[in-house]
């Protein structure tokens, strides 16, 4: 290695073909390292590998084997990745050369130079000649070459300093003249020569030497020698004679000339707030990395603004101790990322270890392999901010363990390997406040909390917005947080109020858009303009207009930088994606500036085909599953841009992905409303209405139609009129019944004026359903009896069995029970015949009340269970609860009082949650009921005091009638005669008012 490459075996020397060599070669540079195919093949063929060149090395390395005398492998081993050259330190001459010199070296530093003189000698003499005089200089060679070429300069002075500490300065002139003449540019050479020259009596001479020396540096390079070479000129001005204490003013090899390691790191900022986690687990990765394989790296990543170099500095600054061969920094983000600009980074980078720029090699990859080489006996710490690819770091970073590299970047930086990452998300609201109180101090936020919320949050959690946010109202003291956070609102104007001095939340987003391939950065403005928080990983297909799997290459574009954010789900959940905040406002910013890239109509076109796809996906899951939804008209056949994957899992589930999808439907409705797109926003609307009725989700449906309302009273479109029918279900199931009448009266003139005779239907038995819970008999009786005519007439069974389900309760309300009976029969046979599940689960609840009312509790409770069962199928949870609150009561009526207050507690909290008033309070009476049958009678009357209440607030005299009755029973149990008959008396009244026989009972 230290000459030619010669292999010797046995006192005889084994002759290498040119290709052996250079493979033999480059796996010494590497010994006992792993050293990839793809390595060796770059190393012997450059960028022109040869299509078989996995064969060619195996071929390679048998024959090299047979000439090292190693065919079973022992010594080049074949690893998984590649192959790895194990020699024994004595049996190569570079590693005995670097023991000899450091054994020297140690002698020296000892005191005793006599002994360093031998072992340095020694290590000198085993040179033949350049270092791989013969391979050709590939990367890898020529850092190597480099490496021990530096090290032999290094060894040299040492034995020159050896030489004048044994005071044979007159006898080294002339080697020393020869080693200036050829590196004119080492100091410590020129100084020793000066020193021997001073101490032959040359004083003369030795100021010469410095003056040539100086002309030189400043000719070569524009700088005067260091502070060492200096000082010995100094003395030998003064002295004329430099005594042996002035080999110390020389540095020592590696050393700085000021004798302390650089230190290249920005001020780390005092007010990082809300990072403890990840300051550790950083800290954790980089500490103690000196038994890795190879260099600790880490890579901070994390959408613009989120704190990732504060974060870095921080970290890097409290790692100083642990890298104490030097800290180097270089904000990538202020170079360009091209050869020649790495190749000056790589420049700097080395003249901080020691190495003249002017000694340099010209090329970036011949620079890297030189850095790396300077790094293998040192620890630094290398800080690489706002990394915007992995061409920018690669090169730069260390390749032997000890040191490690800290990297920042908006990108995941994918391609570098074996790295650690640590994701930067937005603050909590917490420490987003707590930040802004470093900033402006504790007093101003503690004097307007919610102010600083609201600030917090319009900067969407973002340190860099909070800082911008805190120095504009540091520069204002006399300014309210609630005015700041007023000017912050409107998103037109929030970006241009995110810039203090050079700090730009805009700019620094641009930055990360600049990078991006056109259909990435038009996926980007589409999602913002879109605004909606949750979205599907399918979205970006029909945005686009994409099939799915050739859209996820623009949603991973924007994954990987981290201008769009994974939302948490369950391993087996498909995955979920969202816009980061002032991303969003961002894009929003730049369609109200006419900046986007994406026109308004372009836009329009793509949120027509996302609802499209959605009114697919409804039909497909209503063709194949039972859910309670309806079946969207004119939205026959697949989901267009969803794969068939896709589709599959969807109704692996349908009902979680509803849920899943719910408020993202929602959000979409409106933005389709808004665009004027009429139809589509109408018919996801009234296909989701029966399933927000059966989730109980009330607040969603009444965003979705309300938009879906004006959207088509806007264009007078014939959808309207069952936007307005499930608007009067809506308002029957909010317990708002004279509203509901007026939404289904319009509905019924909207369904006249079409002559939609099956939505008139539909509208008749939503007021008869809303009569009868009223008390107007008569007139839920004539509207369910035209409901079920017109029905009839289309042959719409499921509409029929659906009016004679709320026909016979009013029969069974008013204690026809048999006439009730033979009609829900009849009902049942038409959902079942129509495959109509909601009227199945509602006719068997009916049933069961049937059977109650009868007595019967074993086959009441059959029939609540059946009904239980059809309503978890199709996801019915409102009607499902229903059946099981009448099954806590049946257990009341049985006397199992664990079951029944389980039962109707759950039932109870169900209720409150969907804010379902009749529910409460059929709930709270059978609490009642279960409390006097326990004799729990203070308990009883709480909760039938709190029914009634409820009763009278909807207007519902059947079952204020009812409730009457148990309150009668319980004042009775208490003895108070007076307080039982007027309750008696007040539910006697209002059945005579509607109709009913006075004397039913509870």
């Amino acid at each position: 290695m230290l000459g030619p490459l010669e292999v010797w075996a046995h006192n005889a020397r084994t002759p290498l073909a040119g290709r052996w060599r250079a493979l033999l070669a480059v796996l010494l540079a590497n010994a006992d390292r792993t050293v990839s195919v793809d390595r060796l093949l770059y190393e012997l063929y450059g960028e022109q590998s040869p299509r078989s060149g996995g064969k060619l090395i195996q071929v390679y390395v048998s024959k090299l084997r047979r000439a090292l005398g190693d065919a079973d492998g022992r010594s080049l081993v074949t690893q998984p990745a590649g192959y790895r050259l194990r020699l024994d330190a004595d049996e190569m001459d570079a590693v005995l050369f670097e023991r000899l010199a450091l054994q020297g070296r140690q002698a020296l530093h000892a005191g005793l130079p006599d002994t360093a003189a031998g072992f340095l000698h020694d290590a000198l003499a085993m040179w033949r000649g350049p270092a791989f005089a013969d391979v050709p200089h590939s990367a890898a060679i020529q850092a190597a070459s480099l490496r021990l070429e530096e090290l032999r300069l290094a060894t040299w002075e040492e034995w020159a300093d050896a030489q004048l500490a044994l005071g044979h300065h007159t006898e080294i002139i002339g080697e020393l003249r020869l080693a200036v003449l050829e590196q004119p540019l080492r100091e410590r050479l020129r100084s020793q020569l000066m020193l021997a020259l001073a101490r032959d009596g040359r004083r003369a001479d030795a100021l010469a030497e410095y003056v040539a020396g100086r002309r030189i540096l400043i000719d070569e390079l524009g700088v005067e020698p260091g502070s060492a070479m200096q000082a010995l000129h100094a003395e030998i001005l003064s002295n004329g004679l430099p005594g042996r204490q002035s080999l110390h003013v020389l540095p020592a090899h590696g050393e700085e000339p000021a004798g302390r390691p650089p230190c290249q790191l920005p001020r780390a900022v005092p007010d990082l707030v809300g990072r403890d986690a990840e300051t550790q687990g950083v800290l954790q990765l980089l500490t103690g990395c000196t038994t890795q394989d190879g260099p600790a790296v880490v890579v901070i990543t994390g959408q613009p603004g989120v704190g990732k170099s504060a974060l870095a500095i921080q970290v890097a600054h409290r790692l100083r101790p642990e890298y104490h061969d030097g800290q180097f920094y270089i904000d990538l983000g202020a170079t360009a990322s091209g050869p020649e600009h790495l190749s000056d980074l790589l420049a700097g980078l080395l003249s901080g270890v020691g190495y003249p720029p002017a000694h340099l090699p010209e090329g970036a990859a011949q620079r890297a392999a030189l850095w790396r080489a300077a790094l293998a006996d040192r620890r630094i710490l290398l800080l690489l901010d706002n990394a915007s690819n992995e061409q920018q770091v690669r090169l730069l970073l260390p390749g032997t363990p000890g040191s490690a590299a800290l990297i920042t970047s908006r990108s995941y930086l994918t391609g570098v390997e074996a790295v650690h990452r640590q994701r930067l998300t937005e603050l909590t609201d917490a420490t987003a406040v707590e930040m802004l109180a470093r900033i402006i101090g504790e007093e101003r936020v503690g004097a307007e909390p919610e102010a600083a919320v609201d600030i917090a949050l319009l900067c969407g959690f973002l340190p860099l917005a909070l800082r911008i946010a805190g120095a504009r109202l540091a520069m204002h003291p006399e300014q309210t947080l609630a005015r700041f956070a007023t000017t912050l609102r409107p998103v037109g104007q929030r970006l241009d109020q995110l810039i203090a001095g050079d700090l730009n939340l805009r700019e620094a987003i641009r930055l990360s858009e600049v990078d991006c391939d056109s259909r990435a950065t038009r996926a980007l403005h589409h999602l913002a303009m879109l605004d909606i928080a949750d979205l599907p990983e399918w979205t970006l297909g029909p945005m686009l207009d994409l099939p799915e799997e050739a859209s996820y290459e623009a949603l991973d574009y924007l994954l990987e930088r981290n201008l769009l954010s994974a939302r948490p789900v369950g391993v087996s959940e498909p995955a979920r994606y969202r816009l980061p905040e002032l991303i969003a406002v961002y894009g929003r910013d730049r369609y109200e500036k006419s900046r986007t890239p994406v026109s308004a109509e372009e836009h329009r076109a793509a949120l027509r085909r996302l609802c499209v796809n959605y009114l697919a996906l409804i039909h497909t899951i209503k063709q194949r599953s039972s859910m309670s939804i309806e079946p969207p008209a004119g939205h026959a056949g697949p989901p267009p841009h969803l794969s068939e994957r896709s589709v599959n899992a969807i109704l692996a589930d349908p009902h979680a992905w509803l849920e899943a999808e719910r408020s993202t439907v929602v959000d979409l409705i409106e933005r389709a409303g808004a665009a004027g797109l009429t139809e589509e926003t109408v018919r996801l609307a009234v296909s989701l209405g029966p399933h927000f009725e059966a989730g109980g989700h009330l607040d969603d449906w009444r965003r979705s139609h309300e938009a879906a309302l004006r959207a088509a009273q806007a264009d007078d479109v014939p959808g309207v009129g069952a936007v307005l029918r499930q608007l009067g279900e809506l308002h029957t199931v909010a317990d708002r019944y004279p509203t509901a009448i007026e939404y289904f009266d319009t509905a019924l003139a909207a369904f006249r004026g079409t002559g939609d005779r099956v939505g008139e239907a539909a509208a008749q038995s939503g007021l008869g359903y809303v009569y009868r819970l009223q008390g107007h008999y008569d007139d839920a009786l004539r509207h369910l009896r035209l409901s079920a005519r017109l029905a009839g007439t289309d042959e719409r069974w499921a509409a029929v069995a659906y009016a004679k389900v709320q026909i016979s309760a009013i029969h069974l309300e008013h204690g026809n029970h048999a006439v009730a009976r033979r009609h829900l029969q009849g009902a049942l046979a038409m959902a079942d015949r129509s495959n109509f599940t909601p009227g199945i689960a509602a006719a068997q609840r009916c049933l069961g009340l049937t059977e109650l009312a009868a007595g019967d509790l074993t086959r009441a409770e059959e029939h609540f269970r059946t009904s239980m069962e059809v309503c978890a199928d199709i996801g019915d949870q409102l009607s499902r609860n229903h059946g099981r609150q009448w099954l806590g009561y049946v257990a009341a009526l049985r006397g199992d009082q664990r079951l029944a207050a389980e039962t109707l507690h759950e039932c109870l909290a169900q209720y409150q949650g969907a804010r379902q008033i009749f529910g409460q309070a059929i709930t709270l009476r059978s609490l009642g009921v279960l409390d006097l049958r326990a004799g729990r009678l203070d308990q009883s009357l709480t909760h039938v005091r709190e029914a009634m209440g409820l009763w009278e607030q909807i207007d519902s005299p059947f079952w204020t009638a009812r409730t009457l009755d148990v309150l009668a029973q319980l004042h009775a149990r208490r003895a108070d005669s007076h307080r039982a008959a007027s309750c008696a008396q007040r539910a006697s009244r209002l059945r005579v008012r509607i109709g009913i026989p006075t004397n039913m009972g509870s």
